[in-house]
Parts: C-alpha cells; sequence; structure tokens
C-alpha cells in the first residue's frame, strides 16, 4: 500500500483541504475528522474511483489529523500524577 508515501509528505495544511475542513488556527476535533474524512470517501473510496493514490492520501490525512488531536490531548496533572504519563 501506499500509505506510507503520502503519510511522509502531508503537512496539516494539505491534510485539511484534502478532508475539506477549516483551515489553522481553528481547532479541530476527533468528531469533525471522521465526519470530513466519511464525506470525501464517498467520492475518493476505491470501489467508486479505482484509484490508490488519493484514497491513500485521504486515509493518510485522517491518521495524522487524529494523531495531532489525540497529542495536544494528552492529560495535565501535576505533582506526583504526572508522572505516570511521561
Amino acid at each position: 500500500m501506499c500509505a506510507d508515501d503520502a503519510r511522509d509528505m502531508a503537512t496539516e495544511a494539505e491534510c485539511r483541504t484534502a478532508l475539506a475542513l477549516p483551515p489553522l488556527p481553528t481547532p479541530l476535533t476527533m468528531a469533525g475528522i471522521a465526519k470530513a474524512f466519511r464525506a470525501r470517501a464517498r467520492t475518493l473510496h476505491p470501489d467508486k474511483c479505482g484509484g490508490c493514490a488519493a484514497w491513500d492520501e485521504l486515509v493518510a490525512c485522517r491518521e495524522a489529523l487524529e494523531a495531532n488531536v489525540r497529542q495536544k490531548r494528552r492529560p495535565l496533572c501535576f505533582g506526583r500524577a504526572a508522572l505516570r504519563f511521561e
């Protein structure tokens, strides 16, 4: 699969454009990313258009944006409890 190549080239701005999401600095949510992905997947799915590159880029962008949202949601802890998350 060619998803690794697409993931390496994608930036957050490009991913937002690929998924038709609002530009930076608008914050994203997991639900918003999923909704945008489903909307684009209806037209870019390999069963519909037969191509691999556009689909793989779309999947890579979804994964990159979701990872970015997860990373920004790390729990904030103070004192000894913070040691569990490091």
